[in-house]
């Protein structure tokens, strides 16, 4: 395994383990706010994560600044929850 891939391998469990450990999220997939595609929303989303801070992508990535507003978004769109406690 390259060391690009180390780091992608590293990047993707981080995000992971954040979106698995984040309360919100996990309360709102765990008990389908989302509906009964829930589970794939959260996969969805992981993957778009993944998808634009992918060094290998000739497109723009997305800055890190960004993920916080996108998150609010997504959060209260497809899980019908809004985050006003700062997490």
């Amino acid at each position: 395994m390259s060391a690009d891939q180390i780091q992608i391998a590293e990047f993707q469990a981080g995000v992971t383990a954040v979106l698995r450990m984040w309360s919100p999220f996990r309360a709102a997939v765990d008990n389908q706010w989302g509906g009964i595609e829930s589970h794939a929303k959260a996969n969805d989303l992981r993957t778009s994560i993944f998808e634009n801070f992918d060094l290998s992508q000739t497109k723009q990535r997305m800055d890190p600044t960004d993920l916080e507003d996108d998150l609010v978004i997504y959060l209260e769109e497809e899980f019908s929850i809004g985050l006003e406690d700062g997490s």
